[in-house]
């Protein structure tokens, strides 16, 4: 095992943060932060052993650098990715295991483009 790219993610659209339910929380915080864990806490032994691997997660720019309205989980969850990433950057630095995030903006995907739970057409590619 040399590569492992944690790419997965997802995003909901949620009502006022008082109305969030641990449940929906949790949910988000389960595929974009804990997967990352989970896939790269089962990647480190091998690579450690070898002496060499690279870990890759793709975070965003919502949370670390930026606001995304009726999206605090994905927000709070990206960020904590980024946290992750840096903490385990030079935690297995040493064991010649690198560890890095790649931000993308807005991107056209069947998830950006789904208006219920993410920006819609118009909040990717604009009005008209």
């Amino acid at each position: 095992m040399d590569i492992v790219v944690a790419n997965a993610g997802i995003a909901r659209r949620e009502p006022l943060p008082e109305l969030v339910s641990d449940d929906q929380w949790q949910a988000i915080l389960d595929v974009n932060l804990a997967g990352a864990w989970r896939c790269f806490q089962a990647a480190i032994p091998h690579m450690r052993e070898r002496g060499w691997g690279r870990l890759l997660a793709t975070t965003s720019v919502s949370g670390p650098l930026q606001a995304w309205v009726e999206h605090t989980s994905y927000a709070a969850s990206k960020a904590g990715l980024v946290g992750m990433i840096n903490s385990l950057a030079v935690e297995l630095g040493p064991a010649g295991i690198t560890v890095n995030g790649v931000a993308p903006g807005v991107v056209a995907t069947p998830q950006s483009l789904d208006s219920v739970n993410s920006l819609g057409p118009d909040g990717v590619c604009g009005p008209g």
